[in-house]
């Protein structure tokens, strides 16, 4: 809360002033006065007797992760920490549990990690079978909701990959035939690449460049069957 009152101070000019008097003088009214702008701020956005906008449904469904190691030993013992009303001590938990799997050896963690492991190879497998049966109009339909979510982007596995330039194409055939020249850093790598591009010949460009050229040419063929698919 204290991260968005400062943010509203700084985007309000009289606002602003309040607070560089509150940081000299510990001006008193500075919390009270910042809390009521707030608050006007989120009823202009949410009028009383007005629902918030619901997020709309997602149109590819993605199965959900399984739980770490801790996770699943937590899971295993909160059991004991639950009252006659059926309630939970979350807190006395996650501290107890907590030191009692600092304590446990290697070998006695090892079961959880085990499934640890078999819950993530069943995530990836679900994973790639869901986004395998989603159409090019899902991935648009739901990257859009994604977007307007402030969601991560999916990416479609059956989607062509973009084709490379000819500098691209170069560079990779640099990292393969001169020696020592993959080792190099990143950045090195592009200022020496960069040079020796410029320096290559008309007809040596061209050998990358016209194949570059079958690349993006392919590329807009598959594109077409994707799409069409």
């Amino acid at each position: 809360m204290a991260s968005i009152l400062r943010l509203f101070a700084l985007s309000n000019p009289a606002l602003a002033t309040i607070a560089r008097l509150n940081s000299a003088t510990r001006f008193p009214s500075f919390n009270g006065a910042l809390r009521g702008f707030a608050s006007k701020k989120l009823a202009a956005k949410n009028p009383p007797g007005e629902k918030r906008p619901r997020r709309p449904n997602a149109v590819i469904s993605l199965p959900k992760r399984g739980g770490t190691a801790w996770i699943l030993f937590m899971k295993e013992n909160q059991g004991r920490f639950k009252d006659d009303k059926g309630h939970y001590d979350l807190s006395k938990a996650s501290s107890t549990l907590s030191e009692e799997w600092k304590a446990m050896s290697e070998e006695q963690k090892k079961p959880y990690f085990e499934k640890q492991a078999a819950n993530s190879a069943e995530y990836k497998s679900k994973l790639e079978a869901a986004l395998k049966r989603a159409s090019p109009d899902d991935f648009a339909r739901e990257n859009e909701r994604r977007r307007i979510a402030n969601l991560p982007l999916l990416s479609d596995p059956k989607m062509p990959k973009k084709p490379k330039s000819g500098y691209i194409l170069y560079m990779a055939h640099l990292r393969k035939t001169v020696e020592g020249f993959k080792n190099l850093p990143v950045t090195q790598q592009a200022v020496n690449g960069g040079k020796m591009w410029k320096e290559l010949s008309v007809e040596e460009k061209k050998k990358f460049e016209d194949k570059a050229t079958k690349e993006r040419q392919k590329y807009i063929e598959q594109m077409k069957k994707y799409k069409n698919d």
